[in-house]
This record gives structure tokens, sequence and C-alpha cells, in this order.
């Protein structure tokens, strides 16, 4: 097991984490002070030679996503190693490009506008990874 030290260090406690299939990035997500925040880690770039606790570069993520609402959900998309959608609290899935921009969403559906039940989307789910199936939003 190797603990990683990101640079610059996080402003909170990590809650959720999802690496993806490459193992190139993690997304994190937690909270400081009761407000949410997320950030995207570069997994091997490590610029240290602190073997014991390697450096990775951590950059924020989708700020504005999270002025009024909290993660419900992350996963990396299958077929594409550099793309994270995430559902948020207000209804939101966004799907983000990190490698493009891991601020601005490259997509993003308003859930709630789309006549679901009265209740709230909570999950959702990717097909299997081997071709291109049903997304599912729960």
């Amino acid at each position: 097991m190797q603990v990683l030290k990101p640079e610059p260090e996080l402003d909170f406690q990590i809650e959720q984490i999802v690496v993806n299939k490459s193992g190139v990035y993690a997304a994190v997500a937690g909270t400081h002070q009761g407000s949410p925040r997320l950030a995207l880690l570069h997994l091997n770039q490590s610029v240290s030679s602190d073997t014991e606790n390697p450096l990775c570069t951590s950059t924020p993520l989708a700020e504005d996503l999270l002025s009024s609402c909290s993660v419900l959900q992350m996963a990396w998309h299958p077929l594409h190693d550099d793309n994270l959608v995430i559902l948020t609290s207000d209804a939101r899935l966004s799907l983000y490009n990190v490698m493009v921009n891991p601020e601005l969403p490259e997509q993003e559906y308003v859930l709630r506008d789309l006549r679901f039940s009265p209740t709230p989307p909570t999950s959702f789910a990717f097909p299997p990874a081997d071709g291109w199936g049903y997304f599912t939003v729960l």
C-alpha cells in the first residue's frame, strides 16, 4: 500500500474516491466546513524522491457545480478513460472530460426537467464496457 500526498494539499477530508481504469486519475469528493469540494488527482506524476509519500498533483474539479448541492455519485465512463460523470443532489448529471477542462462540463443534463417520478434521481449505472448499451438513472 502506498499513501499519496496531493500537491497542492487538499483542504477537505476525502469522503468519496473513484479511480479511472488506467489508474492515472482519481476523483475525490468531500466537505470543508459544510461546503462540498471536488478535486482531480493525477496519480502517476510523482515529483518527489520521497518513496514513502510520493506526490501527486491535485486540481480543483467542477467548483461551480457544487455551489448549492452535494455529490451523490461519481463514476468514470467505462469506454472513455478521461470522462468523469457526476450526479449531484440538485438532479444534475454532468460529464467532464478532465483532459480538456476539469472545471466545465462537456455535457450536462438537468434530470428534474425530464419529468421523472416525484422522487429525484439518486444514482446511475453504465452498461458493461464491451459495447454501447443503456445508461440507467435511478
